[in-house]
């Protein structure tokens, strides 16, 4: 972790405050992680471009998700019928991954940008516990006697805020975007109700819970997320991904 609490050492001393230090720190990782999301983006704009011709294929071979059924219809091709299930999970398989291919379509790649924030944050918080006197934003809130730091109160207030804020965006569009599709709104104010509780819960669990350093990353993180998914909205276009 020395070349890491090096860094941050040296950005603190420009920005003198580890707290935007770390701010910086995760801005800059997303800002970096652009072309990587956007490449998700576009990987599962492919994946959606190849469901119409997957679900030819099952049908063809008579399966669904969990696999090729036992029960085959009267107008079933006579050539697959011929086949074995074991033969026809390989062809269906072997179609499936050429349409796959012909689109673009890379089953792994969509998890990229979360396992690179994940290390991320792992090597942040390892590395701002070495650079900190007495590794002092490796601590909770409630190693350090509750909401009386300033950063653990901004983060008690501005957590539960930002998913708050969210939250109701996301609501308020999804029932915007159902009514117009003529589906019931009710289940969908419940349920989305219910996720805005879980999501708050969460939030003050992560502010009063998670050491310093990673609740001020990850806020950072949910106000870029936020932003960039309002942006995607406005402009129609992958900025949510970003």
């Amino acid at each position: 972790m020395t070349w890491l609490s090096n860094l941050i050492t040296w950005i603190n001393g420009f920005v003198g405050n580890f707290g935007w230090t770390i701010v910086l720190l995760v801005v800059a990782m997303q800002i970096l992680l652009i072309p990587c999301k956007m490449f998700a983006a576009k990987n599962r704009k492919a994946k959606q471009a190849c469901e119409p011709e997957i679900r030819r294929i099952r049908k063809k071979y008579n399966a669904n998700q969990l696999g090729v059924s036992m029960d085959d219809p009267k107008d079933l091709d006579p050539e697959v019928r011929k086949m074995s299930h074991d033969e026809r999970d390989e062809a269906m398989a072997n179609e499936i991954e050429a349409v796959y291919k012909a689109n673009g379509y890379h089953m792994w790649t969509g998890w990229i940008p979360t396992v690179i924030n994940l290390v991320f944050l792992l090597l942040l918080w390892g590395g701002i516990g070495d650079a900190t006197p007495d590794g002092f934003f490796t601590y909770t809130m409630r190693d350090i006697g509750g909401a009386a730091n300033n950063y653990n109160l901004m983060l008690l207030l501005a957590t539960p805020a930002l998913t708050l804020v969210s939250g109701c965006v996301t609501l308020i569009s999804n029932i915007i975007k159902n009514k117009k599709a003529g589906i019931p709104l009710k289940p969908i104010i419940i349920a989305g109700l219910i996720s805005l509780a879980i999501s708050l819960a969460l939030s003050v669990w992560i502010a009063t819970s998670v050491s310093t350093a990673l609740a001020i990353a990850l806020v950072t993180l949910s106000a870029w997320s936020t932003v960039a998914g309002w942006i995607g909205k406005l402009t129609g276009n992958a900025a949510d991904e970003v």
